[in-house]
């Protein structure tokens, strides 16, 4: 894809799938980038357990995924990190690669060696200062009935807290990304991103972040620059929401002023 900004592959300082910076129209990708890393995208489609926060398909292709993790030219293992989108998750996938290592079974022995590289299960709230060669994504949430309705708790993405969490994902230094993702393709397709905005600014976010590593994982330059555009798009819309919301309340402080200033003159 010579030429396009929006290259599969990115240097050291343009992790792989991270909007934030992409956003900006200032940024080019150095030549240099090329063959740094890669991304792998994994429509897994499984079933989110509403009552106990899990999806069991996820965590296992995340276990696939590590059975699979080949040595480097080095002859070494990768830093692996894994980052289960709820904390539950990240529970579930601790306690399956316990379970493995306990009862001997296949892959055992790889996940010893990879712990003694350096291994970790978290949150994302928890990566900071956390580095990886590797980071698996399991991002949990998925539809909830054979309709594919989406949990009611999908609207806790759009809590500050869980948008950061998702900026600390798509801003992670890696040689390698694999999202594993549950959310119906429906939701992340070209087509439907611009009306996502009006789902809260973290479903919008996550919705272009998949849509990216998607694009990313295909090697399809196209569609990450109408990724990146909608984004774009997107952040200019709540910019705008943003200052009516400023001026509206700007002029709501003015008549309080001007209602007290004319019914109670003089000092206060």
């Amino acid at each position: 894809h010579e030429g396009s900004i929006f290259s599969l592959n990115l240097c050291h300082r343009w992790p792989p799938g991270c909007l934030d910076l992409l956003v900006d129209p200032a940024i080019r990708l150095s030549e240099d980038a090329l063959g740094n890393f890669k991304v792998s995208f994994l429509q897994t489609d499984g079933r989110f357990d509403q009552a106990h926060r899990i999806n069991e398909a996820e965590a296992a292709q995340v276990l696939q995924i590590l059975n699979e993790i080949e040595e480097t030219p080095g002859r070494m293992l990768p830093r692996v990190v894994i980052a289960g989108f709820t904390r539950e998750q990240r529970n579930l996938l601790a306690s399956y690669i316990d379970r493995i290592k306990r009862a001997e079974l296949p892959g055992a022995e790889k996940i010893r060696q990879l712990e003694r590289n350096g291994l970790r299960i978290v949150h994302p709230g928890e990566l900071p200062g956390v580095h990886a060669d590797i980071l698996i994504v399991s991002l949990t949430y998925g539809p909830v009935n054979i309709k594919g309705d989406l949990p009611d708790t999908i609207e806790e993405i759009n809590h500050p807290a869980v948008v950061r969490d998702l900026r600390l994902l798509s801003g992670r230094v890696l040689q390698g990304l694999f999202v594993v993702n549950s959310i119906p393709e429906f939701f992340f397709n070209k087509e439907n991103l611009q009306h996502t905005i009006k789902s809260g600014k973290g479903f919008s976010y996550l919705v272009h972040y998949l849509a990216y590593a998607k694009s990313l994982s295909c090697q399809d330059s196209a569609d990450q620059g109408i990724v990146v555009d909608s984004l774009r798009k997107s952040i200019f819309a709540e910019r705008q929401q943003q200052n009516i919301e400023k001026e509206t309340e700007g002029l709501m402080y003015d008549r309080i002023a001007e209602f007290l200033n004319k019914h109670y003159p003089g000092d206060r």
